[in-house]
């Protein structure tokens, strides 16, 4: 598997299932253009990226960061870092070769011109996080298969318990 399509499967697997609160964009509908970017690509200057490096002063290298843009900020950081980690040596053993990077501005695209570019997003809720999270053998091995069977477990109950409630908002709609 090469750089675009591992990421692609990591971002989605390490996303969603990892946070701690249902309501903290745990269960809410990732819509693009706000904050929280919901394409899995990488760029120097382009917010909408998932990942970005902001370009450095030549002759000043070890200025480089990365920003990792895609976990949720209720996460479980023992669980995000463990699976973040676990890409970074996956792309360094396998001598993944990343993606150029995006340079356009991708909220100002259309889905089907995302698409047409061959760009994927993150799971768009909590339930969908869930099926790609139960179904990676890569999150499995990151995190222990012990650890992510309980993961999936408490996550679908965290999804079962909220489809279940009635919130006030409901009951004023009907």
């Amino acid at each position: 598997m090469d750089a675009p399509e591992k990421l692609s499967t990591i971002a989605p697997q390490g996303n969603r299932p990892t946070s701690r609160f249902t309501g903290s964009v745990g269960t809410a509908v990732l819509v693009p253009g706000y904050e929280v970017p919901v394409y899995i690509t990488w760029a120097m200057r382009n917010r909408s990226a998932a990942v970005r490096i902001p370009l450095y002063k030549p002759d000043n290298e070890l200025a480089t960061r990365m920003e990792i843009r895609f976990p949720n900020p209720a996460c479980n950081p023992y669980l995000t870092f463990s699976v973040m980690l676990s890409a970074g040596l996956y792309g360094l053993e396998k001598k993944a070769v990343p993606p150029d990077p995006v340079t356009i501005d991708l909220y100002d695209l259309t889905t089907d011109e995302v698409e047409e570019l061959g760009i994927g997003s993150l799971p768009r809720d909590l339930a969908e996080a869930i099926d790609v999270a139960a179904n990676s053998e890569f999150l499995k091995e990151a995190l222990g298969a012990g650890v992510h069977e309980k993961l999936i477990e408490n996550k679908q109950a965290e999804m079962d318990k909220f489809r279940l409630h009635v919130s006030e908002f409901d009951l004023r709609s009907t």
